[in-house]
Parts: C-alpha cells; sequence; structure tokens
C-alpha cells in the first residue's frame, strides 16, 4: 500500500472511530431524552424531539469529520521540499492533501445543506408561528454566521486543493507556489464553528412557542348560563 493510500485508510479509520463514540454517547442521551418526555409529556411540550436530535447528530459528525479530514490535510500537504523543480517546470506530486481537502470541502456542504433545509431555509420556508420573534431573529443570524464561515471555510479547502493539485507548471508563465502553512487548520477551525452556528440555528428556529392559556368562555356560553332556569322557578 502506498503512503497516501495508507494515510487516508488511517483517517477514514479514525472518522468511523469517532462516528462511533459520538453515535454512542447520542444513542445514551436519546433513550434519557425519551424517558423524560414520557415522564412529563403531560406538563411540558418543548422537549427535544427525536428528529433535533438526528439532525444535530448529523451536522455535528459531518462538521467534525470536515475539521479532521482538514487537520490530517494540513499535516500532509506539499512542502517547498516536495515540490520539484526544473529550469522551466514546477512539479507538484500527487498527495493526499489534495482528495482530503476535497472531501473536507464536501462534509462541509453536505452539513450546511442538512441544518438549513431542515432549518426552513433561515426560516423562510416555515411558519411565523413556529417560533417566537426573538427566538426567530436569532436562529436566522446564527444561519447567516454559520454560512458566512462555512463559505470562509470552503474558500479556504479550494486554495488548500489548487496549490496541492497533482500539476505541473511553467515556472515562466505560472510561477511555482506552495500553500502556506495554517491554510487547512484555520478551514478546519471554520468548519467546525459553522456547524455549531448551524445547530444553534435550528434549534432557535423550530422550538416551538409556550401553549397558549385556555380561551374565555364565549359571550353565547354565557349568555345560555344566565338563561337556563333555576330548579323549582317558573
Amino acid at each position: 500500500m502506498t503512503e497516501t493510500g495508507a494515510i487516508v485508510l488511517s483517517a477514514a479509520v479514525g472518522l468511523l472511530g469517532v462516528a462511533s463514540t459520538v453515535l454512542g454517547f447520542v444513542a445514551k442521551a436519546t433513550k434519557l431524552t425519551h424517558l423524560e418526555i414520557f415522564l412529563i409529556s403531560l406538563m411540558r411540550r418543548d422537549r427535544m424531539r427525536t428528529g433535533e436530535i438526528v439532525v444535530s447528530v448529523a451536522v455535528g459528525i459531518l462538521g467534525v469529520a470536515s475539521a479532521v479530514l482538514g487537520i490530517i490535510a494540513e499535516a500532509t500537504k506539499l512542502t517547498p521540499n516536495d515540490i520539484e523543480v526544473s529550469r522551466t517546470q514546477c512539479v507538484h506530486p500527487a498527495n493526499p492533501a489534495f482528495e482530503l481537502a476535497l472531501c473536507a470541502l464536501l462534509l462541509l456542504l453536505v452539513a450546511q445543506i442538512i441544518h438549513t433545509a431542515a432549518g426552513g431555509c433561515c426560516g423562510c420556508c416555515r411558519p411565523r408561528t413556529g417560533a417566537s420573534q426573538p427566538k426567530r431573529v436569532g436562529g436566522i443570524v446564527a444561519s447567516v454566521l454559520s454560512w458566512i464561515a462555512a463559505l470562509s471555510a470552503g474558500a479556504l479547502y479550494l486554495q488548500g486543493t489548487v496549490l496541492n493539485a497533482p500539476l505541473t507548471h511553467n515556472v515562466f508563465a505560472d510561477g511555482c507556489y506552495y500553500l502556506k502553512g495554517g491554510v487547512f487548520t484555520r478551514a478546519a477551525v471554520l468548519s467546525l464553528v459553522a456547524s455549531a452556528f448551524g445547530i444553534l440555528s435550528y434549534f432557535l428556529l423550530t422550538r416551538t412557542q409556550a401553549q397558549a392559556p385556555a380561551p374565555a368562555a364565549t359571550p353565547t356560553t354565557a349568555a345560555a348560563i344566565r338563561a337556563e332556569p333555576k330548579p323549582g322557578g317558573p
């Protein structure tokens, strides 16, 4: 097995281990949540639903996976010593950072699509009665911040993929460039920030209002009560 294949395989195994651990904790949390809902569902109706847990876990795992791939890409990116420079050519050899950055970008995009669709497209496709006005505004702001962080991370991932692509450049026409340190690391951090804001936005946009008080007796009902004859009356 080549060094690139070994690194990619190790990254995949590590991600599966992280996902398995997270899902184990989520399974326990889900059982507790269902128990709480069963015990006090008659008193409170704003408990976390199973669908919210699934969406949050999916977005969280995808965000963490994107960040992990970004960190691995940072450790395996091309260095000046890896680039072969001749009189007229600059050769970028194949390296795992190129594939890892593309996978990280794809995972981040899927996470953004999931929480945006589940939250009703930043609240635009969800009825206004579904959440209170402060929560709705907060959810929209969190969604916008999530997309800003995601787009920034995506730009860094794209920059990294371009400068780590296995290509041959003409030194005089295109120059010979390499990716400086910290680009993939910043992208990984922004991926986590984007996922965190995305989950927060989803919660704020899906929290239901408190149950409204029972309506007062209508005039018709009150009049019927007053018009009811008394026992023993005419």
